[in-house]
């Protein structure tokens, strides 16, 4: 019993360290990673693409579920498999272009998840995708 209360001390404390680096709550990145285990991203998967929803939260003040389906539809438009390192890659981009350019990641997101798959099925790569 004293070994289950350990290991889930070191969880918490985990997800305490995990959310700290953005500025949020523990509950957010454990909601965050549960979302994910909802939409089939289990174990280290799960709690990658939990990080990068914060991070995503953060750098676009964006909602914990806008996030999620930015990052869910970016997935599934351009068949990243959950790649947390592929989707890191496409917000950091976006957020450059948001941060140099008249717009905000809240367009940018709301972009992806209207047009992400209608553009990855006609060929358009997402760094094409990103300046249109």
């Amino acid at each position: 019993m004293l070994k289950g209360l350990i290991i889930g001390i070191n969880k918490i404390g985990s997800a305490f360290d995990t959310a700290s680096k953005f500025g949020l709550l523990s509950s957010d990145y454990l909601t965050a990673v549960q979302e994910f285990n909802k939409h089939g991203f289990y174990g280290k998967a799960g709690k990658s693409l939990g990080e990068l929803s914060l991070k995503t939260q953060a750098a676009g003040s964006l909602s914990a579920k806008a996030a999620q389906n930015y990052l869910l539809a970016a997935n599934a438009a351009y068949s990243y498999e959950g790649s947390a390192k592929k989707l890191s890659a496409v917000l950091d981009g976006q957020n450059a272009i948001a941060n140099n350019h008249n717009t905000n990641m809240e367009t940018t997101a709301a972009a992806t998840e209207e047009a992400g798959a209608v553009a990855a099925n006609t060929g358009v790569k997402i760094i094409e995708f990103n300046f249109l």
